[in-house]
């Protein structure tokens, strides 16, 4: 149970300024058009998010513990003059492009695009250095990712085999699109403007409360004020709150993808019989390789060089939360199939179509916050993760569109779409509540499950009032493997199938070359029909379910203290909505 006003809403505001500039040029160089330029793009960004800055989070591990008033943990966090606005960050960085294209006419059947693009990374100063960080592994925390650089190689081809057949392909290597604050949680996060502290096993009832804006003593109670202590230490500067930093040896992460594809018309049947002629088969592949792939390390949390029965190295951690922006020692890739056919007939099209994708990575990287992103994943190597399915994999989509357009008002357009999706659900991963095996107790779910070889396993000490049948039972209707882990996102989400549907009618305009329609759009139109279909269902956010609570005991053994089992797929509302949309469109 979490009590008090969201952690992540109690004191928010960004603001940024952007230019981008640029000098594009080309000329033509026999069959070749040479293209060049530079770019350059400032960002200058203010960034406040301090949690639990208003009244704090408060954390209650059983209902008896909130019928008691007794607070697992409660977190508050400031600026030392206890006004959010200062612990916020501005940052400034820039990146400088210079690239170079040719796009070469070979032959009237071949066509080749090739060239090179040059990124350079410049960051303005660097956080405050904090010096219990610097302390506790001997480098500030004051290293950015200024004077980075990334390199991109990139060709493409399309050659025309003949009338009814293109074939084209390319190679080269593509970065950007990581969020900014991944970058900006150094300067946000520094431990020193920004002050994030905890206490455990507190009395609701018996500790003083003060007001996590002034100071004062308050009378108003948890969820409003927090306890004084917690502000005092914030005012006094304390250094035992955790800091973001990024690995002085990293690099900017990139992606190699290369791809193949044809494009294929053909008739099918044959004249005076059955007879479709220009059927458009279009079939796709696209390898992509992760380089430099981003994750974040919990730094205080290092390897004693002891192991359990399973291999599963145990951490020494250091009590401080302190997270660093660094790369994967392992990189993902991605393997995709598409194929479609299409068909244009009268007044009809007809599409129709199948995707597989099969993408492991190390880490997927699911939110803004540091802390979130090292804890929202499923391992039993937190720090250097293997390889594993991605949390992002949709392994199988079928899709298909329907278009007529009937001659319903002469010279004016009708539209009528329909829409079909059917997809196999994204993975997920059964894990262990409470199993830390050395690390700090925050960091506490996101080891794999262990399912034993049997109730007798002489690795597993199972609690008295622990279901053991119960447990085998949900095991074995899984199909999951005994003595060993369930593999991470090893389990599939739920099917879901869909149907959208489209009106449009071209209406008359008021002035000659203006363009008028008035549309309707039926999203889930599935759902609307029928309430029982069109639901889509989904392991909850970040896919990883506790199915039981598990400690590592002295005797060198898991005990499993508690049974959970799984809620595996549940009801996510907004997809399973339908949403009737009524609108118009003018173009003048």
């Amino acid at each position: 149970m979490v009590g008090g006003t969201d952690d992540s809403r109690q004191a928010n505001d960004l603001d940024y300024d952007n230019l981008t500039m640029a000098f594009v040029g080309d000329f033509v160089m026999g069959d070749q058009l040479i293209t060049f330029g530079i770019e350059r793009e400032e960002q200058s960004t203010f960034n406040m998010f301090v949690q639990h800055s208003l009244g704090g989070e408060w954390d209650f591990y059983s209902f008896d513990n909130f019928l008691n008033g007794i607070v697992d943990r409660v977190y508050y966090g400031n600026n030392p003059s206890l006004n959010p606005a200062d612990a916020g960050a501005t940052w400034e960085y820039d990146i400088t492009t210079l690239f170079a294209q040719s796009e070469w006419r070979v032959s009237d059947k071949l066509d080749v695009t090739y060239g090179l693009r040059y990124e350079k990374y410049g960051v303005d100063g660097a956080p405050y250095e904090n010096p219990a960080f610097t302390g506790a592994y001997g480098r500030p925390n004051t290293h950015t990712h200024d004077g980075e650089t990334v390199l991109m190689p990139r060709i493409s081809f399309s050659l025309d085999l003949n009338d009814s057949t293109e074939i084209y392909g390319g190679i080269g290597k593509f970065s950007g699109g990581n969020p900014n604050v991944w970058y900006s949680n150094i300067w946000s996060n520094d431990g020193v403007s920004n002050i994030q502290l905890s206490l455990r096993n507190v009395d609701m009832f018996a500790t003083p409360m003060c007001d996590g804006r002034t100071g004062l003593p308050s009378t108003q109670g948890p969820g409003y004020g927090v306890p004084c202590s917690l502000v005092n230490d914030v005012v006094n500067g304390s250094t035992a709150g955790g800091t973001n930093s990024i690995d002085p040896s990293f690099e900017i992460p990139s992606v190699t993808k290369s791809a193949i594809g044809v494009i294929k018309t053909f008739d099918i049947g044959s004249p005076g019989y059955f007879y479709i002629s220009d059927v458009v088969l279009t079939a796709d592949y696209i390898k992509a390789t992760a380089d430099n792939s981003a994750q974040i390390r919990s730094i205080g949390s290092t390897y004693t060089g002891t192991y359990d029965f399973a291999g599963l190295p145990i951490y020494n951690d250091n009590g401080r939360q302190d997270f660093e922006l660094g790369n994967s020692l392992l990189d993902g890739k991605s393997d995709s199939y598409s194929i479609s056919l299409s068909k244009q007939f009268e007044n009809v099209y007809l599409t129709l179509g199948y995707a597989s994708i099969d993408t492991t990575e190390v880490s997927p990287m699911t939110s803004a916050v540091a802390y979130s992103n090292f804890t929202n994943i499923a391992s039993n190597d937190p720090n250097n993760p293997p390889l594993a399915n991605s949390n992002y994999n949709i392994p199988k989509r079928f899709t298909g569109t329907l278009r007529w357009t009937p001659d319903v008002f002469s010279g004016l357009r009708t539209k009528v779409s329909l829409y079909w999706t059917h997809q196999k659900g994204r993975p997920y991963s059964y894990s262990m509540d409470r199993f830390t095996h050395g690390l700090n107790p925050s960091f506490n779910d996101f080891y794999l499950l262990y399912i034993p070889e049997s109730a007798t396993d002489s690795n597993v000490e199972f609690g008295s009032s622990f279901p053991v049948d119960d447990f085998f039972a949900w095991a074995d209707a899984r199909g999951l493997e005994r003595g060993s882990f369930v593999p991470r996102n090893s389990q599939d989400s739920s099917w879901f199938s869909k149907l959208d549907l489209k009106v449009s009618q071209e209406l008359p305009s008021f002035r000659d070359g203006d363009y008028l329609e008035l549309y309707a759009v039926v999203r889930n139109l599935t759902n609307l029909l029928d309430d029982k279909k069109g639901v889509f269902k989904e392991a909850s956010f970040p896919r990883r379910q506790n199915v039981v609570r598990a400690v590592y005991n002295d005797d060198g053994k898991y005990e499993y203290q508690r049974f959970y089992g799984s809620d595996d797929s549940t009801l996510v509302n907004r997809p399973s909505q339908y949403l009737i949309k009524v609108g118009f469109e003018y173009k003048f």
